[in-house]
């Protein structure tokens, strides 16, 4: 509500069913404001009304039309007597009401008819005074997601043997294996990126990734390794993270240095042959509706001991059709 010469408005904010609260802005309201020219006139033409209620013309805001509909004497329905009662009435789409059930909410006390009507308050002055109203509305549809636990293919391990490794100079994709065939290993023998000519670099990348739309998401745990032939420590790293369809290849590009990986006595390379091996385990799939939910923490997000970040980035797949 505001004096029709002030500067300052006397304000409610709805919040919930009952809570309200109560403020004074300067600004006027920015969607709809109703001035009443004869605030006698106006209570003498719904006299007789039941209840006594006046309601605005009809006004658009966040798509829908709505009504202001204001109680000058109170609405005893609700106990506001003695009070001026202020109501924001949906009218279109029907559907789209508050609740279930209503199509009406407002204040019954929104402001005592004394205070309203005490001129050094400026509320009413010269029998004019001013309403107005500003709507927000939530989304109707509450934002989901669903985690469900894979019972097929927890875990797998695969064994890739590499022949003539010397003369290898482009990427190299093992068969297919695991997920009903889904899944394969990409090798960069000169390395990839930042590993370019310092390392072997080797990643787990989902052939068919169909499945994972609509913000579907795959828990994948998995360890790369490259066998050391002489019963050595084997080069490998391990890690845990989200695969999308965006982001459907992971692994590492530093898993072997070049050095080592030529060095016959590190064991890596027997006969210019290298075995690789990866054992996966798939966990959980995710389904995200309407937006994202708190899935995962920032502060776990960046942890590398968390292992759902990897350091490097993904490397170039072959374009697979979904």
């Amino acid at each position: 509500m505001a004096p029709p010469n002030g500067s300052e408005l006397y304000t409610f904010s709805v919040q919930g069913v009952t809570d309200v609260i109560r403020s004074v802005r300067e600004a006027m309201p920015t969607q709809y404001l109703v001035q009443i020219e004869s605030f006698t006139d106006m209570k003498d033409s719904i006299a007789g009304l039941n209840p006594e209620h006046f309601e605005s013309t009809e006004f658009d805001a966040t798509g829908h039309k709505w009504v202001l509909v204001i109680y000058p004497h109170g609405n005893k329905d609700e106990d506001g007597e003695d009070h001026i009662s202020l109501y924001l009435k949906l009218i279109s789409p029907q559907e789209h009401t508050y609740d279930a059930m209503e199509k009406e909410k407002g204040i019954a006390h929104a402001i005592p008819f004394s205070d309203f009507t005490q001129s050094t308050n400026g509320f009413l002055k010269n029998d004019r005074c001013k309403f107005g109203v500003e709507v927000f509305v939530a989304d109707t549809v509450p934002r989901t997601a669903a985690l469900s636990v894979l019972n097929e293919h927890l875990r797998h391990t695969v064994t890739w043997t590499i022949k003539e490794f010397s003369k290898l100079t482009e990427d190299q994709y093992s068969n297919a294996f695991t997920r009903k065939g889904r899944t394969e290993l990409v090798l960069n023998p000169r390395g990839f990126g930042p590993a370019r000519r310092k390392s072997l670099s080797l990643f787990l990348n989902l052939v068919d990734f169909s499945d994972l739309t609509n913000g579907r998401k795959l828990l994948v745990e998995k360890t790369l390794r490259v066998k050391n032939q002489l019963n050595g420590e084997d080069a490998s790293e391990s890690t845990c993270g989200w695969y999308t369809k965006a982001m459907h290849c992971s692994g590492t590009c530093h898993l072997l240095s070049v050095s080592d990986l030529h060095n016959a006595n590190k064991g890596f390379k027997v006969e210019d042959q290298h075995w690789i091996l990866a054992t996966c385990g798939w966990y959980t799939k995710a389904r995200h509706s309407s937006g994202t939910c708190h899935l995962l923490s920032v502060s776990d997000l960046h942890n590398a001991n968390k292992g759902f970040k990897v350091e490097d980035q993904n490397p170039k797949t072959r374009e697979k059709s979904t």
